[in-house]
């Protein structure tokens, strides 16, 4: 499913890895950021493959106001998620209607929450 094809959506960065993931965040300030669990993580060294879960957990320590919706295919991580503060957790595979309804209602609440960080202050 490619999310450019919704009007009301906008894609405004993608990310190889951790680093860049939280690289693209402070540059971007995006309102929403949908996270691969599995992605690398060179900064331990380990190269594995949970780097997303890094990345959340770094975005969400610098910048609160930003939603993080977690995807993976392993429901196994869903605790990982939200140990690393994510906003919602989805399993790949799943209706492109609960994908974009996530991504509206964690919209929604970043718009309506007083304490939000604007873009620009990320």
């Amino acid at each position: 499913m490619l999310l450019s094809t919704w009007p009301d959506l906008e894609v405004v960065g993608e990310a190889a890895n951790a680093e860049e993931a939280i690289r693209q965040t402070e540059r971007l300030c995006p309102d929403v950021v949908l996270m691969d669990i599995r992605m690398p993580d060179s900064s331990t060294g380990s190269g594995r493959d949970t780097g997303g879960l890094l990345a959340t957990k770094r975005i969400k320590e610098r910048w609160p106001a930003v939603r993080v919706i977690v995807l993976t295919m392993y429901g196994t991580f869903q605790k990982a998620a939200s140990e690393a503060q994510a906003d919602a957790f989805l399993l790949k595979g799943g209706s492109a209607e609960a994908l974009i309804g996530t991504i509206r209602r964690l919209q929604g609440m970043k718009h309506h929450d007083p304490g939000a960080i604007q873009c620009g202050a990320c």
